[in-house]
């Protein structure tokens, strides 16, 4: 279950903020894809707004190679990269194309028993009047 917190905003703002989560985990929610953790539901409760996802059994490619102490073998690296490009290749199909932007071993699950990646850890980025971009170019999230 992922979880991201509604802003202590005045009830009219906090309401497009709502919408806005609602909008931009549409695309999630058709995703389908045997590589890809199906989202079952979302819902708010209280200031936070979850989205529900399927569980993926296995460990991370971040924990698998800090287990190993060693480099993954070649041909287990290009499998699992050969898997990931078909993934990101479909979420391109998508209309409007889904982005993933944080693509880390920690969010490469190996199933436990087929030994796939599963791509995990999708996120939503905050709505546009929650983000003020500071004279650096970098973005803080607001708490008006």
């Amino acid at each position: 279950m992922k979880r991201w917190e509604c802003t202590d905003l005045p009830l009219t703002r906090r309401a497009k903020e709502l919408v806005y989560y609602e909008k931009a985990t549409e695309p999630l929610m058709r995703l389908r894809h045997p590589l890809l953790p199906r989202v079952l539901d979302r819902f708010v409760e209280g200031k936070h707004y979850y989205i529900v996802l399927t569980y993926a059994d296995g460990e991370s490619l971040e924990e698998r190679m800090q287990k190993l102490l060693r480099p993954l073998a070649e041909r287990e690296v290009i499998g699992y990269m050969n898997s990931l490009l078909n993934v990101l290749m479909a979420l391109e199909r998508e209309h409007p194309p889904v982005r993933h932007y944080d693509i880390t071993p920690s969010n490469i699950i190996i199933e436990r028993w087929r030994g796939r990646p599963i791509l995990t850890g999708f996120q939503v980025s905050p709505p546009p009047s929650s983000v003020e971009t500071m004279g650096n170019g970098s973005q803080h999230r607001t708490t008006r």
